[in-house]
């Protein structure tokens, strides 16, 4: 079950109503535990959804508010674009489709994430502003390429996409060592 935590700022915006938020306890290093906050740049809305265990996170750029009702269609939508742009197999998007199949709403409870997601909003801010000299990818694409490879020490030092893979495979019975890629469980 997907849990997306929604900011005070993002929902004033979303126009969900207010007893349609839940008050849940953290679920730890789950898959299912997705904050959503909003910020404006270049005066447009954007929206950054990052994993509350592994702090990789991804961003809808230029969304209206009258989009925004549909919060859940955004996420799955660019949760989509992320796992593709980040070449993860089908097996594992089929995996994650179907363990992240119904949607709630729920008030933000780690001070550690929320944090953590306005330092990344300025790492977005900087990669977007910097990225016209790079001839492979978009700006958008290079922001979401250097966010998740920004080493965060809230992780232990590692890199957010790195730490997202990790959780992906355990669920598979699979695991990452550090210089010898997944390996399966014994």
């Amino acid at each position: 079950m997907l849990t997306l935590r929604i900011t005070h700022k993002a929902l004033k915006e979303t126009l969900l109503p207010k007893v349609g938020i839940l008050d849940l306890p953290e679920h730890g290093d789950v898959l299912e535990d997705w904050y959503v906050n909003l910020f404006l740049y270049e005066k447009r809305k954007h929206l950054i959804f990052t994993h509350a265990g592994s702090l990789v996170s991804f961003v809808a750029a230029g969304v209206y508010r009258r989009d925004m009702k549909d919060l859940e269609k955004i996420f799955r939508r660019k949760f989509m674009k992320f796992l593709e742009f980040h070449k993860f197999d089908e097996r594992d998007i089929l995996m994650l489709q179907l363990a992240l199949d119904e949607t709630r709403f729920a008030k933000t409870i780690d001070r550690r994430v929320t944090g953590s997601m306005l330092d990344i909003v300025h790492c977005y801010r900087s990669c977007i502003s910097n990225a016209y000299h790079h001839k492979e990818y978009t700006p958008e694409e290079y922001a979401l390429y250097r966010i998740n490879r920004n080493v965060l020490s809230v992780i232990n030092y590692e890199y957010p996409i790195e730490v997202f893979r990790t959780m992906v495979a355990a669920l598979k019975g699979f695991h990452r060592i550090p210089g010898q890629g997944v390996v399966g469980l014994n």
